[in-house]
């Protein structure tokens, strides 16, 4: 079944391409016909399709991602994550981009699965069960493809929470932990808080954002920038205090650590690529003027805030384009306009 709605979904962006030293310009223009009747009938068909059938597929993938080789899986994810230009929200008013009915359906892709499927990698390379996976012929935590498909996941799961699907703090924490990881921070650990009913993700420094993990950094932006709202312990979050009464905040108010400990920490941030740069200034910018430093979820991180600020303010002082000065420069204004009673001796 996997693969007729492999076939099925991937005809809305195939492009079969015919070489043109093998058809007249006849046979070529009724090809491109052919090709967009095919793309018109699976939209026409995809927009009638009813929740029990979105359940149907939904069962199937999930099914398929948690039993499938690590090729597959990968393959998999990389379709869902091509899929979701043409299916925006996989739950709630889910349509197609190219069509005004909306209908409520199920959760396409649940976290479920996906946190199951990161789990499925938590050995590391000294681990007794990594050699012991080794001996099977089965993929170790050091194999490529293991760690292409957990960069994929993160990167799909940071999509599908900047989209609005709803997760709860649990699982919340459970993507940070393998972003930070994916990423490339250092002594990574899960710490249980003081009554045991929840956990937080600690973490040290990164010097270098593994390439691997420069989608995931991308799509932070989005996050951050999303307007959906999670109930979350300020005990979740390390270096806050032990309080477990929930305080809702922005879904990416639960990133915003990892983010600013990255800014704050890694070597020259104008040698990543400009793409990266650029979207790493601006989601500071879209922290500083959105996310509330006066919680009591992100107080504490009022001194990291302050921190990256400067590193992007530092960023004048290199050989860079117009466009990131001028993203310098707005962090600044944005910070001073927007945070004057936490500036301290900014300035």
């Amino acid at each position: 079944m996997a693969d007729i709605f492999f076939y099925f979904f991937t005809s809305l962006w195939a492009d079969q391409r015919v070489s043109s030293m093998e058809i007249d310009l006849t046979l070529s223009y009724l090809t491109f016909s052919n090709k967009v009747e095919i793309r018109m009938a699976v939209e026409t068909c995809s927009a009638t399709l009813l929740p029990a059938h979105f359940q149907a597929i939904s069962a199937c993938w999930n099914e398929l991602l948690s039993k499938s080789p690590i090729a597959e899986r990968l393959k998999l994810v990389s379709f869902l994550i091509q899929l979701r230009s043409y299916f925006p929200r996989w739950k709630g008013e889910l349509h197609l981009l190219l069509f005004s009915p909306k209908t409520e359906i199920a959760q396409v892709f649940s976290w479920n699965a996906i946190v199951d499927t990161l789990a499925d990698d938590e050995y590391s390379e000294n681990d007794p069960a990594a050699a012991h996976l080794s001996l099977y012929g089965l993929p170790s935590a050091t194999d490529p493809d293991l760690a292409n498909l957990r960069a994929s996941l993160v990167f799909l799961s940071l999509q599908m929470i900047s989209d609005g699907i709803a997760i709860d703090s649990f699982m919340l924490l459970k993507i940070k932990n393998h972003l930070v990881e994916t990423i490339g921070f250092r002594d990574v650990s899960v710490v249980p808080s003081h009554n045991g009913q929840s956990f937080q993700i600690q973490f040290g420094e990164v010097n270098e954002i593994a390439d691997i993990a420069l989608p995931c950094v991308n799509q932070l932006l989005s996050v951050m920038d999303a307007f959906h709202s999670s109930d979350v312990a300020p005990a979740a979050m390390a270096g806050a205090d032990d309080d477990e009464r929930p305080v809702s905040v922005l879904v990416g108010s639960i990133f915003v650590d990892v983010f600013l400990s990255m800014v704050c920490t890694i070597k020259d941030l104008t040698s990543l690529p400009v793409l990266t740069c650029k979207n790493m200034l601006e989601t500071l910018c879209i922290i500083i003027y959105k996310h509330d430093f006066e919680s009591r979820i992100l107080k504490h991180l009022q001194h990291s805030l302050r921190r990256a600020v400067m590193r992007a303010l530092e960023c004048l002082t290199h050989d860079i384009s117009y466009d990131l000065r001028q993203l310098a420069l707005s962090i600044v204004h944005a910070f001073v306009k927007r945070w004057h009673s936490i500036m301290g001796s900014f300035i």
